[in-house]
C-alpha cells in the first residue's frame, strides 16, 4: 500500500531471492508460484527518492511446504517537489522526470509541452487538445481547459496564479491567459501570423513568445509589444533566463540552432552549431547551462551544454523521440 502527501509515480518491483521481479502498481498484490520450502528473500525496488518502505527492506520470508505465505509492503511518500531536474515528454511515454545528468527518470502523466510551476510542486502540460495540471508527482489532474479548438503550449506565470497558453479557439492560433484554476480565458494576441509558446518573464511583467517567425514580448494584459528578432533573421521558442536578463531561443537563419540574447535582443550568440536541428531550450536554474532537444543522433533527444557552447552532454538514449524540456527551478 502506498500513503502520505505524496504517490510514487511509476509504481514498484516486487523481487524474490534477488532473481524474480514483478511489477507491482501502487495499490497491488503479486504472487510467485513454485517456490521451494525455506527462507526466501523478497525486497520492494523502484521506490520514488520522496518515498520509503516501512520495517526491513529486503526481509526474509519464510515458506512452508504445502502452504501460503505472504508479506506485506507499505510506503509513505512525502511530498514530491521538482528541485534542479528536468520534465520532458517522450512519445509514447509521456510527461517523465529526471535528474540533472539523465538520471533517476520516472514518469508523471500522459502529456506533451509540460512547464513545471516555480516551486516544484505542481506542473501544466497539454493533452493534444487541452490545457491540465497536476501535483508534481502526477496525482490531482484537472483539466484546465475544455474547448473543441486546440489548447497547447502552457506556462505558469511566476507567481502561480496564472497560466499562458496558445489556442486555435478564434481561427488562428493566439496567446491566452487563465486563472490556475481555469477561469477567467483572456485572449492577449490577435495576429493573423499566428503566436505560440508564450513565457514568463521571472519577474512576471512580460510575456515572451513566438509571433509568426519572430520572438516579440508583451506584458501579461496583451499591450506593449516589442519585435525581439526582426533583424536577427527570426526565431521561436524563448526561454528566459533565471534573472530574466538573457533569452534563449531557435533561430533558423542557416540551420535550426540555439542562441542567446539579451532580454531587449541585443548581444546574440550562437551555442549550438549542428547541421540537424536543436530545438526547445531551457535554462539550467542557476543560468549556466542549457538543456535542448535535438536530433543529431538521428532522432530527438536531450542534452544540456554550457551557455558558452562547451560541455555537450547527452541525457537520455531512447528510440521514441524525447522533446520539450523543462528545467526545474
Amino acid at each position: 500500500t502506498t500513503g502520505g502527501d505524496g504517490i510514487d509515480p511509476d509504481g514498484y518491483l516486487a523481487t524474490l531471492d534477488g532473481a524474480q521481479d514483478q511489477a507491482l502498481s501502487l495499490e497491488d498484490t503479486v504472487t510467485f508460484v513454485d517456490v521451494d520450502a525455506g527462507d526466501h528473500e523478497v525486497e520492494l525496488t523502484g521506490i520514488a527518492a520522496h518515498c520509503a518502505a516501512a520495517g526491513s527492506n529486503p526481509r526474509t520470508v519464510a515458506v512452508i511446504a504445502g502452504t501460503v505465505a505472504s508479506t506485506s509492503f507499505t510506503v509513505t511518500c512525502a511530498e514530491l517537489v521538482l528541485s534542479n531536474q528536468i520534465v520532458a515528454y517522450r512519445q509514447g511515454l509521456g510527461v517523465y522526470a529526471m535528474d540533472a545528468d539523465g538520471s533517476n527518470l520516472f514518469r508523471i502523466v500522459s502529456g506533451l509541452e509540460p512547464d513545471v510551476s516555480r516551486d516544484g510542486r505542481k506542473i501544466v502540460y497539454d493533452s493534444g487538445r487541452d490545457i491540465w495540471a497536476a501535483n508534481a508527482d502526477g496525482s490531482g489532474e484537472t483539466q484546465l481547459t475544455i474547448d473543441p479548438a486546440v489548447d497547447s503550449h502552457p506556462s505558469w506565470s511566476p507567481d502561480g496564479t496564472r497560466v499562458a497558453f496558445a489556442s486555435e479557439r478564434d481561427g488562428n492560433v493566439e496567446i491566452w491567459v487563465m486563472n490556475a484554476d481555469g477561469t477567467g480565458q483572456v485572449q492577449l494576441t490577435d495576429d493573423p501570423a499566428g503566436s505560440t509558446k508564450p513565457a514568463w518573464s521571472p519577474d512576471g511583467t512580460r510575456i515572451a513568445f513566438n509571433g509568426g517567425f519572430d520572438i516579440l514580448l508583451m506584458t501579461p494584459d496583451g499591450s506593449d509589444v516589442v519585435n525581439l528578432t526582426e533583424t536577427l533573421g527570426g526565431g521561436f521558442t524563448p526561454a528566459w533566463s533565471p534573472d530574466g536578463t538573457r533569452i534563449a531561443f531557435v533561430s533558423g537563419a542557416g540551420g535550426l540552432d540555439v542562441y542567446i540574447m539579451n532580454s531587449d535582443g541585443s548581444g546574440r550568440v550562437q551555442v549550438t552549431d549542428n547541421p540537424a536541428p536543436d530545438l526547445e531550450p531551457t535554462w539550467s536554474p542557476d543560468g549556466l547551462k542549457l538543456a535542448f532537444a535535438s536530433e543529431r543522433d538521428g532522432n530527438f533527444e536531450i542534452y544540456t551544454i554550457n551557455v558558452d557552447g562547451t560541455g555537450l552532454t547527452r541525457l537520455t538514449d531512447d528510440p521514441a523521440d524525447d522533446r520539450t524540456p523543462v528545467w526545474s527551478p
